[in-house]
């Protein structure tokens, strides 16, 4: 996945990090204008405090922090029916669906409500925190380092 990404953001040179390792330690120490993950945070036992500590650390003020997570939400039947029309139109090989049959029961999904998020973000120092997108448990949220220390 890196190495596609890699290819895939040459054209930014040196404007755009990949990183790869543990949440938080993985993060350089550097200073940066926007943080962004696209779903990892689902997937790890991660102690969101500190890695919300170590990425406001890292943002320059008025930096950004974005990232994609599966929330707790309410399914309803229609969210359903579309997860499994989804799956069912999803082009994968053999050997993704062998890893995801793998996995099953194996991984702890973090999910918690979008409240919760929210509340940690702001308790880790971000400001204008919010839940940019919200459908089928899928939560996009946002927050921003203050430029100004209160």
């Amino acid at each position: 996945m890196l190495e596609r990404a890699s290819r895939n953001l040459k054209a930014y040179g040196d404007r755009v990090s990949l990183i790869h390792g543990e949440f938080p330690e993985a993060i350089p120490e550097s200073e940066y204008e926007c943080v962004v993950s696209a779903i990892a945070f689902s997937f790890y036992t991660i102690d969101f405090a500190a890695l919300y500590r170590k990425i406001h650390k890292v943002l320059r003020p008025g930096g950004l922090f974005v990232y994609a997570v599966n929330v707790a939400h309410n399914s309803s039947s229609v969210d359903s029916v579309l997860a499994r029309m989804l799956r069912e139109r999803l082009e994968i090989s053999a050997e993704q669906l062998n890893w995801m049959k793998s996995i099953r029961g194996n991984v702890q999904l973090f999910q918690v409500p979008v409240d919760w998020h929210r509340t940690a973000m702001l308790n880790g120092g971000f400001g204008d925190v919010d839940c940019i997108y919200l459908r089928h448990k899928l939560g996009i949220f946002c927050g921003v380092k203050p430029r100004i220390a209160l």
